[in-house]
């Protein structure tokens, strides 16, 4: 690693970057929620070594980074980065494997391992036989002993909880830590910004990690969301019924705009799916969509609407009258 990277890293995990520098790291890891957990591994690692009165040893970190990552730079280039960012892609391209999923021994002296998502939906069994499923650009950490079953996730997961009374469940998010002992929830977690669960069977625990008397029990059918700029902590029934669609495959509309249904509709199917009239974005759509593909929910919709499809470039625009 070129001691001109050396000294920017160093500087941003001591917090005595400027603001260019502080740019120039910050916009590779807003690239992509990959980039944000490298960057984070980065960070627990650099922490890890011993320091004396808050004043790191860098040349011992980095000697540990380079023990952990191998030290490896590759010609990698993110879009609108200098070289002096691909040391930092090399290290997240090093640790991919070249396949949807990867698991890796985080290092030596500890028993966690990752699992971690690229550009595609995964589902994985744990230890215990429970099962996560993780969207798109997420990773889930876990480490179980025979106290607990300890999980950390950035990124977002629907998680299936095999019960034992006797070892809690836990994950630890940005914000925040959920507790249960056997149930399913969809939670989410990314870098700067809200940390959210929704529980779809059994009891959820939550709790503000910087102040435990912020902590909620959810039932199924509720969901809360910790404030990330108000650090309030709010409890609801949730609010966006298709909130875990990418996991179930099912698409719940009750007198939902179709506007909104378009932008739900192009999240889940990756396609982008417009009006010609605004006006018909008004007209309100009430159906339930059970893994069927975007021609057949579209097909419903023009339907229901007496509107015209048309396939274009990009994906496919509806036009009609407005409501």
């Amino acid at each position: 690693m070129s001691t001109k990277t050396q000294d920017l890293l160093s500087k941003y995990f001591s917090g005595s970057c400027t603001p260019k520098e502080l740019r120039t790291i910050e916009g590779w890891a807003n690239e992509s929620t990959v980039n944000q957990i490298e960057l984070r591994k980065l960070e627990k690692i650099w922490f890890s070594t011993d320091q004396s009165n808050f004043d790191p040893d860098i040349d011992k970190a980095w000697n540990r980074v380079n023990e952990l990552t191998g030290g490896t730079q590759l010609n990698v280039t993110h879009r609108g980065f200098s070289s002096t960012t691909r040391w930092i892609s090399g290290i997240a391209a090093s640790i991919a494997l070249i396949a949807v999923t990867w698991v890796y021994v985080a290092n030596s002296s500890s028993n966690w391992k990752y699992i971690s998502s690229s550009d595609q939906r995964i589902e994985y069994e744990l230890p215990d036989g429970s099962r996560v499923w993780l969207k798109e650009n997420s990773k889930l950490g876990f480490n179980y002993t025979d106290d607990e079953r300890a999980t950390e996730l950035t990124g977002e997961g629907f998680f299936d909880v095999k019960r034992n009374v006797n070892l809690p469940f836990s994950i630890a998010l940005q914000n925040s830590q959920i507790q249960v002992l056997g149930t399913s929830f969809y939670a989410k977690s990314l870098i700067n910004g809200d940390d959210q669960v929704s529980v779809k069977s059994g009891t959820v625990s939550f709790t503000d990690t910087d102040d435990d008397k912020k902590k909620v029990v959810l039932k199924a059918g509720e969901e809360a969301i910790l404030e990330i700029v108000s650090n309030n902590m709010i409890r609801q029934n949730i609010v966006n019924l298709n909130v875990m669609a990418w996991q179930t495959g099912i698409m719940v509309f009750n007198k939902t705009p179709l506007k909104k249904v378009c932008k739900e509709l192009t999240n889940y199917y990756k396609i982008e799916i417009s009006l010609e009239n605004m006006s018909l974005g008004n007209c309100l759509i009430t159906s339930k969509f059970d893994n069927q593909s975007i021609e057949e929910v579209l097909g419903v919709i023009k339907k229901l609407l007496s509107a015209e499809l048309k396939r274009t470039e990009k994906g496919y625009l509806l036009s009609g009258q407005g409501c």
